[in-house]
């Protein structure tokens, strides 16, 4: 699940993604993050280039643009969007 913040100025943008998984034994659903991104760009003609990485299946990758999950600042109305589209999407056969 991919959720996307764009700057006013429209020359940011962060992006989150999120595992959805559930467990069979009651535990209740897990939105895991997977990824995160922070982008700019130098005008809103020019595509977006990463800036802040985080990849959650490559936690020990390191460099310039690598960030740790520490780092990250989630925003609740994140969090809560997240959770309105996994009760939205739930069906009932």
């Amino acid at each position: 699940m991919l959720i996307e913040r764009l700057s006013d100025d429209k020359l940011s943008k962060e992006e989150w993604k999120f595992y959805i998984t559930d467990h069979s034994r009651g535990d209740g659903v897990k939105a895991l993050l997977s990824q995160y991104t922070f982008s700019t760009r130098q005008s809103t003609r020019h595509k977006f280039k990463p800036v802040k990485m985080y990849e959650g299946n490559r936690p020990g990758s390191f460099g310039r643009d690598r960030i740790s999950k520490e780092d990250i600042v989630t925003p609740d109305d994140v969090f809560a969007e997240v959770k309105e589209r996994i009760i939205s999407n739930i069906i009932f056969d």
